[in-house]
């Protein structure tokens, strides 16, 4: 989809800066994560990473290989 830019008027509209709330919610965001990788659950932090990293990036969503572990976690 094109993108297009903005013009030289367009910024944040009534934007405050991050406080301890959002700090404290991306700490346990980080932590929920880090968690998911020791579980080896890589596909869900791999998804929460570009969000916590704040890069922008886009991830492929491995959607197949998702269902297919499905298939594997016990009742």
């Amino acid at each position: 989809m094109k993108q297009i830019a903005p013009d030289n008027g367009s910024d944040l509209y009534d934007a405050e800066d991050p406080g301890f709330q959002e700090w404290a919610t991306r700490a346990k965001m980080l932590g929920i994560t880090e968690g998911a990788y020791a579980m080896e659950l890589v596909d869900a932090a791999r998804q929460m990473d570009p969000y916590l990293d704040d890069n922008g990036e886009h991830t492929d969503l491995p959607v197949d290989k998702m269902m297919s572990d499905l298939d594997v976690l016990p009742s």
